[in-house]
């Protein structure tokens, strides 16, 4: 089960979930609010829950493998809180955690009210992504193949401008619960959890570092935030390998699974 991140949709992985289907049936839903109320990581979880719970009874499979990419990865968070019997590992890309204090959760709220004003007042939806795409996170996105960043930017045009508000506003960073709290959560959780980070991704390389001192299993691969869109081929390499890794811990396979990625 793949998880999209914000400005995106299920499309965004189409480039790697033909190289993860000899490890199993690949689902890839696209999540977004149905309206204003409904616009929460967990009304996206429940989405997102309704698609595995469809997808495992067709595979005839008790749990998925759950991979979200950042906003998808605060997504998955909310399915590991509330959801936890329907995973059975968790691959978490370019994710955050959740605001440190409460200071940073108000700082952040007002950033992404504003922000979601911002996308609200622009005019058309070109104009939005044209400003998404100068945000600094996403610069190493220039060094993808150029059918790849024309399929990046395809995508990102075809979102609904209205909709992409209410989720900056109502499933932003700023409602997650605390770090501490998600570092507790990942360090006890019933099934394995690895993230994924780029190694160009100064942000998100130190929430890997903190998840890597709580004993959670890290992979650091080329590229930036985006891994899985710049690095198809290495990220999907990393992901069976982490799928390989639990099989072989719970005694559901046999086989060295000893590869370490970096």
């Amino acid at each position: 089960m793949l998880l999209h991140g914000f400005m995106q949709n299920g499309h965004a992985w189409d480039d790697v979930a033909p190289l993860l289907s000899d490890a199993g049936p690949v689902c890839a839903p696209t999540l977004a609010p149905v309206d204003k109320d409904h616009a929460t990581l967990d009304d996206l979880a429940d989405q997102a829950h309704v698609a595995i719970r469809r997808a495992c009874a067709e595979a005839a499979t008790s749990a998925a493998v759950v991979v979200g990419y950042s906003m998808g990865g605060r997504v998955a968070l909310s399915l590991a809180r509330r959801y936890p019997l329907d995973i059975g590992l968790l691959v978490l890309e370019s994710a955050g955690l959740g605001p440190r204090t409460e200071d940073d959760r108000a700082q952040w709220a007002r950033r992404n009210r504003a922000w979601a004003a911002h996308i609200d007042a622009l005019p058309t939806m070109e104009a939005v992504v044209d400003w998404w795409e100068e945000i600094p996170l996403f610069a190493s996105q220039r060094n993808a193949s150029a059918e790849a960043q024309k399929k990046q930017r395809r995508m990102r045009l075809s979102c609904d401008k209205q909709a992409l508000a209410w989720t900056m506003e109502a499933a932003g960073a700023h409602t997650m619960r605390l770090e501490s709290e998600t570092v507790t959560l990942l360090a006890r959780s019933p099934f394995p959890v690895h993230y994924v980070v780029g190694e160009d991704d100064a942000k998100y390389g130190r929430v890997a570092r903190l998840l890597g001192e709580a004993g959670v299993r890290v992979h650091m691969l080329p590229g930036g935030h985006n891994v899985h869109m710049e690095h198809p081929e290495a990220y999907a390499s990393c992901v069976k390998a982490c799928i390989a890794q639990g099989a072989q811990a719970s005694g559901r396979a046999d086989g060295d699974f000893s590869r370490i990625f970096r």
